[in-house]
């Protein structure tokens, strides 16, 4: 265990700075701040990285793309949490950690173009 507590440690550095490049990135665009570890299920204890309750919106933020099998994000009980939140009603954004490395405005912006849609009268109903 003590052989990749290091590297357990340097994922968690890399998540975290991606994290925060994405929670900058959205406060200087003027966006509502988000809930971090949001608890969206009553009788589970699934979490998104970041949501917008009132717009039930979430952002997952994928690590461990260079995990065997992709991590913990490639599996079926992750499968199982984001199909659960689209029963409830949860429209769920999925950025790798290299989509906020490679294009961090970009996943900015897409963020914000829900919210906007989900902020104006008849949200999800047909355009």
């Amino acid at each position: 265990m003590t052989e990749r507590a290091p590297r357990y440690q340097a994922g968690q550095a890399i998540a975290e700075r991606r994290t925060t490049t994405l929670l900058l990135l959205l406060r200087s665009a003027g966006l509502p701040p988000p809930q971090l570890e949001y608890r969206f299920h009553s009788e589970r204890r699934w979490r998104f990285d970041l949501a917008w309750p009132e717009y039930r919106l979430a952002v997952e933020l994928d690590g461990g793309e260079w995990l065997a099998r992709g991590g913990r994000h490639n599996t079926d009980a992750d499968r199982e949490k984001l199909n659960h939140a689209a029963v409830l009603g949860w429209r769920v954004l999925r950025f790798s950690g290299q989509m906020i490395e490679r294009d961090p405005w970009g996943c900015r912006d897409l963020v914000a173009a829900a919210i906007l849609h989900f902020s104006l009268p008849n949200a999800g109903g047909e355009t």
